[in-house]
């Protein structure tokens, strides 16, 4: 959508052709629905924060950098706003917002738009000269250019079907391998399945391979009936993903990196102090959230209808442990 609105600023005529039925699909569902379109931070620290390969993205980053990408939205209609890690959304907290900001900003400029329209080919004459594409039912549309622009593999319900990638091919570039990235990741742990749907926030995560751990971040993450997501784990994954592929990985997440070792004894001691003829599993839920309590509870080999003065020192050292690795 900002290609071709960017093309009809100096071109006389521009179609997009989008094959679902409603623009900007995968827009959506970004950022919770809320669209994290760009992050207002300096152009060094974005490279940085890019896994792999962040010099493909020089040229492109340098000629249209974060602040530019807020600047862009803001001149065509849209407030936005500036959260926590940097993280720009619009002001509303409505993707679709950013969606119609688009849209307004095409037809401004001219752009001619097809909806429920695929693209099957690009059609060429010789082997460098594009002459248009050629859709689904069969009909050709004659063009001096072409801007593929359709996503990757990653989301087939929006139409991230790798359509670009069979276009390069058949245009003679060559396609690596394809690996999933931004993923949620499975546990065998079948216990984690009982928290589904347990967020986690200002949580440490490390990952370890044998004895040595080997990526670390600090975040928001959630459990799933199969394992765990959230932006810490799709970080995780997107870092790994070279090392995902050899088999599996060890993880442990710190419950309450903030506190030291001293201080989280205290907290418990405390807690535990203060209810001494209570059951422990009605003591803990003031440190940890309630789909948790059972689970960690039984990781540590305490009886959740256990009275709190019954608890001795290697059980709640068994809590702190499991607390700091779980």
């Amino acid at each position: 959508m900002m290609a071709a609105q960017a093309a009809a600023e100096s071109v006389s005529s521009v179609l997009l052709l989008e094959k679902n039925e409603k623009l900007g699909k995968k827009i959506y569902i970004t950022g919770k629905g809320r669209c994290n379109f760009t992050n207002a931070c300096e152009t060094e620290d974005f490279f940085a924060s890019v896994p792999c390969n962040g010099s493909f993205l020089y040229s492109s980053i340098y000629g249209f950098d974060p602040q530019m990408t807020i600047s862009w939205f803001e001149d065509h209609g849209l407030k936005t706003k500036v959260e926590r890690g940097n993280r720009a959304f619009p002001e509303s907290d409505h993707a679709s917002d950013v969606t119609r900001t688009l849209e307004r900003a095409m037809k401004d400029a001219g752009v001619s738009i097809l909806l429920n329209t695929e693209v099957k080919e690009i059609c060429y004459e010789g082997s460098d000269h594009v002459t248009g594409v050629k859709l689904a039912d069969g009909k050709i549309l004659p063009a001096k250019a072409v801007v593929v622009a359709t996503g990757g593999l990653s989301y087939p319900s929006t139409g991230s079907t790798g359509d670009g990638y069979r276009f390069a091919k058949a245009a003679g570039h060559t396609v690596s391998a394809l690996t999933p990235s931004l993923v949620p990741l499975k546990s065998r742990e079948e216990d984690l399945f009982e928290m589904q749907g347990l967020s986690l926030r200002n949580v440490t995560l490390k990952v370890i391979d044998g004895k040595k751990k080997i990526w670390e971040g600090f975040g928001e993450m959630m459990f799933t009936h199969f394992g765990v997501t959230g932006p810490l784990i799709l970080t995780a994954s997107s870092d790994l993903q070279e090392r995902l592929k050899k088999g599996e990985l060890a993880a442990e997440i710190d419950l309450k990196p903030a506190l030291s070792d001293q201080k989280l004894d205290a907290r418990i001691l405390r807690e535990l102090e203060a209810s001494p003829n209570k059951e422990i599993g009605n003591v803990i839920p003031s440190i940890y959230p309630q789909k948790m309590v059972p689970v960690i509870l039984r990781r540590s080999g305490i009886r959740p209808d256990k009275v709190v003065h019954d608890i001795t020192r290697a059980e709640r050292q068994r809590l702190i442990e499991n607390t700091r690795h779980f």
